[in-house]
């Protein structure tokens, strides 16, 4: 469950935000172009700025620029033009939720003022243009024109994070939140079910390393909350404050935790005190950058807690190294936990610093490297959960073996009586629907199997025909000679009745005394009389009464019943009954045929499409 809840969204994630990151490749046929402008003293006006000349804007070729560290103010300015005849519906999406203070000016082709914005992670979350957890700008543009939007990015103090822009249709960028919405809620939904999991199994084993993970994965989950905008949209009295603060706070908690984890899980007191000793100076020195974090003081937090953050990990990583190469089986599921996390914070962090380009796979490394290792963090608990169980079975060895094997003879006994109930009510089922003389089905199962049969020939246009067969002067056989050689007779019937109807779908029945059915499918007359006929001389040449003589004969009634007709099986049989009464009445040895509405004809009455 763990490995898919993690690894699922973040495949798709990885594949969907970068495809929809390309600006206005995907909507033709809107031109954009980009234009950066640095404002060093943060004293320009939207007038100014509209006033300044070409050459002092610089073309924006990366369109996630990242301005790190700086108390410059940026100006983005985006020229659309619309060269179709329909109008536009657009959005601009800045998926930075952690930018401070955002102004936007949407300028029509002859100067004016159409939309004016301001929002920013500082400001209202009812300030957005849309509700969303980055920020995204509606611009409409009609067709045959040309639109100016001008953004005004500023910060709290000094701390700008990459800022990705991507132009889509409505719709895009509709499908584009839904999809994140989905996958972000599966991940957050997976983290919960994975620390209520170690919190209740910490509480019940009393064990600390689950309950201290349990604490790690409760600060992850309070810290990306706010840091992937989510968090914007609780509205609560100082919101904006709390939210910027909370990346902070809780990025420090989240070191702390995972300090204090690394400590109870490596067991770092016995095992590398010198290491633990560096743990808990750098838990000491984060305490500078809680305090300002929780002061406000936003870029000074991250200029202090970056630099602590990458000498913590690097001591985690020697930690579990050592340990590892000691022949620590659960240090080495540890190693890899963390050194998949490290990779991904130094990416992450070398990407704020700028050492890095602004891509999606650097904006997302965080959060990637973490979901990955709460996995293999997980693993690694049950690892040692296994370690536990392995020393409590070896002392019970003993008691277990004794155990399985009153097990093993109980079930034998249990196999045995199963196997006998099943033969018992195998033969009891088949008892229930089969002849026990003739071995034919009985009359039990007729009426349903044949309306059975008329509803699939209703379904499908096949015809159905019905063919009651009965033993003549059978009553003399019984009188003459008794019963037993009476169901001798019956069981040649029988027989010759199964080598002359073989298909599959042929279902033949002993309704009662010496009356036999036979139900068929989508046969034509003219097969039914031959293989009548066939059977009628397979009768008298092998049907022998109780003395050795020949001469047995049956008479025979069919019912055909095309498949728009809508007859019951009860109706069906009274046809056929009626068919074959007029075969005794004709002499016998004979067979007629009928259909529904119709009188009854021999078999050389019976035309070809019959």
């Amino acid at each position: 469950m763990s490995l898919l809840s993690k690894l699922i969204p973040v495949c798709i994630l990885f594949l969907l935000v970068p495809a929809a990151s390309h600006g206005s490749s995907g909507i033709p046929p809107i031109e954009a172009s980009y234009y950066l402008l640095e404002d060093p003293g943060q004293d320009l006006t939207i007038q100014q700025v509209r006033q300044r000349p070409v050459a002092d804007w610089q073309p924006l070729v990366n369109l996630a620029p990242n301005f790190s560290f700086s108390n410059s103010r940026y100006w983005i300015k985006l020229e659309l033009t619309n060269k179709g005849e329909e109008p536009r519906q657009l959005v601009l999406d800045l998926e930075q939720p952690l930018q401070d203070y955002i102004d936007a000016w949407y300028i029509s082709s002859a100067g004016d003022v159409l939309d004016y914005w301001q929002t920013g992670d500082r400001r209202p979350a009812e300030a957005r243009p849309l509700a969303y957890r980055g920020f995204a700008f509606p611009l409409q543009i009609p067709g045959h024109d040309a639109r100016t939007l001008y953004l005004g990015l500023d910060t709290h103090d000094g701390l700008y994070d990459s800022l990705p822009l991507s132009l889509t249709s409505y719709l895009e960028f509709h499908n584009k939140r839904q999809i994140e919405n989905l996958w972000f809620g599966f991940c957050y939904g997976a983290i919960v079910v994975l620390l209520l999991y170690n919190l209740i199994i910490g509480l019940v084993t009393r064990s600390g390393n689950f309950l201290s993970y349990s604490l790690y994965l409760a600060m992850f989950l309070l810290w990306n909350l706010p840091f992937r905008g989510y968090a914007s949209y609780f509205s609560l009295p100082g919101g904006t404050w709390w939210n910027n603060a909370a990346v902070g706070v809780f990025s420090v908690c989240l070191f702390l935790t995972l300090n204090a984890f690394t400590l109870r899980f490596l067991q770092l007191t016995h095992n590398a005190p010198w290491l633990r000793k560096g743990l808990l100076l750098a838990c000491g020195l984060m305490l500078y950058p809680l305090w300002l974090a929780i002061t406000g003081v936003y870029s000074t937090t991250f200029a202090v807690l970056i630099p602590i953050a990458m000498i913590n990990m690097v001591l985690i990583l020697l930690a579990a190294t050592r340990l590892s190469l000691l022949g620590n089986r659960s240090a080495r599921i540890f190693l890899l936990a963390w050194t998949l996390l490290i990779l991904s914070a130094f990416a992450y962090y070398a990407r704020v610093l700028d050492l890095l380009p602004s891509t999606w796979l650097t904006e997302n490394a965080l959060n990637i490297g973490s979901l990955v290792e709460m996995l293999v963090l997980a693993l690694a608990l049950a690892d040692r959960i296994k370690q536990l169980e392995r020393q409590q079975l070896e002392d019970k060895t003993s008691l277990i073996r004794r155990e399985r094997e009153l097990k093993e003879e109980l079930q034998k006994q249990v196999d045995q009586q199963t196997r006998e109930l099943r033969e018992v009510n195998r033969r009891l089922a088949q008892d229930s629907v089969t002849d026990s003389l003739t071995g034919l089905l009985n009359r039990r199962t007729f009426l349903e199997s044949l309306g059975n049969q008329l509803k699939h020939g209703n379904r499908t246009g096949c015809k159905t025909a019905l063919i009651v067969l009965d033993i003549d002067h059978f009553k003399k056989v019984n009188d003459l000679y008794g019963h037993p050689e009476g169901d001798r007779v019956l069981q040649q019937v029988a027989t010759l009745i199964r080598k002359h109807w073989q298909r599959t779908t042929d279902q033949l029945y002993r309704l009662g005394g010496e009356e036999f059915g036979i139900v068929v499918s989508e046969t034509p007359a003219a097969y039914l009389r031959d293989k009548l006929s066939s059977l009628s001389s397979s009768l008298s040449e092998s049907l022998t009464g109780p003395a050795g003589e020949r001469g047995l004969t049956v008479s025979a009634g069919v019912a055909i019943i095309p498949p728009d007709e809508q007859l019951s099986a009860e109706q069906v049989y009274s046809l056929a009954d009626k068919a074959l009464y007029e075969s005794k009445v004709a002499g016998r040895n004979t067979c007629r045929f009928i259909l529904p509405g119709q009188d009854s004809l021999t078999e050389a009455e019976v035309p070809a499409d019959f």
